[in-house]
């Protein structure tokens, strides 16, 4: 037996952290490229060290914000740019089960069963935190912009189980 699931990834929105008009964050800038654009652009990659990105390594600058060449914060007063809203990396997951019956010459049954949690071992990784509702806002001026260790789900678990009725 089995259980396949696939999934598309968790909402989130793109913030300035800039509250330029009545204390609401003031959007940001698309710069040459559309939100449907910038869509095609969120996949899960390695990054520099150790890090998972949840962008193109083309929309992180060199001081680990977002790229000016593709997103800006509204600097000048009465600028409003775009709530841009994007869907994160998809994600998919494989539980398998096995079991096996086996009859004695007696009245006795033997069940083997073995369950296999994430078979393949996969990673998913989430954006924003594991504990976050939908929606989560990703600052464009962090310096960790695009980057992600969050994770839905364990590594590969192996449970077996053996049982005798008689």
């Amino acid at each position: 037996s089995g259980i396949l699931r696939i999934q598309s990834g968790r909402p989130f929105y793109l913030t300035s952290g800039r509250s330029t008009v009545n204390q609401h964050d003031a959007g940001v800038l698309l710069v040459g490229i559309t939100a449907k654009d910038l869509q095609k652009m969120i996949r899960t990659s390695r990054g520099p060290g150790a890090t998972e990105l949840f962008v193109d390594p083309r929309l992180i600058g060199p001081d680990g914000r977002a790229n000016p060449d593709y997103l800006r914060s509204p600097t000048e007063p009465g600028e409003w740019g775009e709530l841009v809203f994007l869907y994160g990396p998809g994600l998919w997951n494989l539980d398998l089960g096995v079991a096996k019956r086996f009859r004695t010459g007696t009245r006795a049954t033997v069940n083997l069963e073995a369950l296999f949690l994430n078979a393949f071992n996969h990673t998913d990784f989430l954006v924003g935190g594991a504990s976050s509702d939908t929606g989560f806002a990703v600052d464009i001026n962090s310096t960790t912009f695009g980057q992600t260790t969050s994770t839905p789900g364990g590594p590969r678990n192996v449970q077996v189980r053996l049982q005798i009725d008689f």
